[in-house]
């Protein structure tokens, strides 16, 4: 009994320390992670406990401060940062995770113990019972989920959705992500009904599968034969309307032809797009760790693209391309869903500097283009002066380019909700919300345009 309740405190004591780099010292989730040698010899269950219970708390942040703070009748000792994420991952446990109550107290009394002052451990353990007397009252009287959204994330979102939709967006951050899984064109009807019943996923679009599986990766029926990736369906749909208008334009032929670039290229998925189609792609990317994490998923799906690790605004060319698929460095704000670091790391975001480069960057890549070439700007941000303030700006500065509108006709997505902003694809969290299990539904934010250059 005392070797697990030792392992039980063990996985909390390193779920604190992970939650301290990221709320105290702005380190993100996934490099807390990987760069945590305790967390990584753990095993997959303990593993999946730590990731559940630290994206739930960052998710929760703002009501779960605002639950405990009832119960402190003093404020916490200074420079007792312990304290206070011990007392954060217990409120989430007890709420929303459910955990036996006796397995709480234990946990992190016994944590407080091992790691701060012994005398606090009564202090953590008369909080942490009175907060398990009332918890069903909590659970009826919750703080309302806007409290967990940085005040100027709130503000932004509220100007330029309203109130109605901000609500709506908040509440699909509050759902853990699922897992889209796109599948390669090589794969047969029969694999990929494996893959449909191996994930018990659904198939939400064509080649593209949702499951809420949560297991490693690499288990996945077809992970060595390379059968398919990981790509966000939201962010997959965005060189799929490129690809359509692109098939308007020309014919078959002429398509295997067309010299294309794709600018920021990691983590690969829309390279991963382009080459699954047959077509030729010379794929960028300025950060030599994630090409070489490209390179291994390349080399499970057998594509062998040229790649070359560079600054875009250093970028020199000899010749110039029919298509440029450039996603944009930006504030990932919408991606909380799987980074909901972000909610912490994005309070003191400068948009300023962002929207300056990812300016420089547009009107760098638009020298690449040939005329009457496509360019497609992405960004993975729910802030629409990183997306349709940038294009409207840079075509009003530009007059030999001109956007191209977004036709929902050809991607036949008319059932899903929210996805068009003024001729642009602008995917919100809940675009995709379209199951009675509401897991299986959302997706990150994404917003992408298309510009054609019509003359030098």
């Amino acid at each position: 009994m005392k070797k697990k309740e030792s392992n039980s405190m063990l996985t909390r004591k390193i779920a604190t320390n992970i939650f301290n780099k990221i709320f105290f010292e702005n380190k993100t989730l996934n490099a807390s992670l990987d760069n945590n040698k305790y967390f990584n010899n753990l095993n997959q269950k303990d593993k999946s406990f730590i990731y559940m219970l630290l994206s739930l708390t960052m998710r929760r942040h703002g009501q779960i401060k605002i639950i405990f703070k009832k119960y402190l009748k003093k404020k916490l000792p200074k420079n007792k940062n312990n304290l206070s994420t011990i007392l954060t991952l217990a409120t989430t446990e007890i709420i929303w995770l459910n955990t036996p109550d006796y397995a709480v107290t234990n946990s992190y009394v016994e944590l407080v113990k091992k790691i701060d002052k012994s005398y606090l451990s009564g202090f953590v353990n008369a909080i942490l019972r009175n907060i398990i007397r009332d918890k069903e009252k909590i659970k009826k009287i919750m703080p309302d989920i806007t409290e967990n959204v940085p005040k100027k994330m709130y503000q932004s979102l509220m100007k330029y959705y309203g109130k109605k939709t901000t609500k709506k967006i908040i509440e699909f951050f509050m759902i853990e992500p699922n897992l889209d899984v796109i599948c390669s064109n090589k794969i047969s009807s029969e694999q990929k009904q494996k893959l449909l019943s191996d994930l018990k996923g659904v198939e939400i679009f064509p080649n593209v599968i949702r499951s809420l599986y949560k297991g490693n990766i690499q288990s996945i029926y077809g992970y060595e034969d390379g059968l398919w990736w990981i790509q966000d369906f939201g962010s997959y749909l965005q060189f799929e309307h490129l690809y359509k208008k692109i098939c308007l334009e020309y014919n078959k032929k002429d398509i295997q032809k067309l010299e294309i670039l794709d600018l920021c290229s990691a983590p690969g998925g829309k390279t991963s797009q382009i080459l699954d189609k047959g077509l030729k792609v010379i794929s960028v990317d300025n950060n030599r760790k994630r090409i070489n994490k490209m390179n291994e998923n390349f080399k499970r799906l057998k594509l062998n693209p040229p790649i070359i690790c560079q600054n875009v605004e250093e970028l020199k060319f000899n010749k110039k391309f029919d298509v440029i698929v450039l996603d944009s460095p930006c504030s990932s704000s919408g991606t909380i869903r799987k980074n909901p670091d972000i909610f912490f790391r994005n309070k003191n975001f400068d948009y300023k500097k962002i929207t300056q480069l990812q300016k420089l960057i547009l009107k760098k890549s638009s020298n690449f283009l040939k005329i009457n070439g496509f360019l497609m700007y992405i960004v993975c941000s729910i802030d629409k002066t990183e997306g349709e303030e940038i294009i409207n700006n840079f075509c009003k500065k530009n007059k030999n380019f001109k956007i191209v509108p977004i036709d929902e006709n050809i991607l036949n997505i008319k059932k899903f909700d929210n996805y068009n902003s003024d001729g642009f694809l602008r995917i919100l969290p809940h675009s995709f919300n379209y199951h009675k299990n509401i897991d299986f539904n959302g997706s990150d934010c994404f917003f992408s345009a298309i510009i054609k250059k019509i003359k030098d």
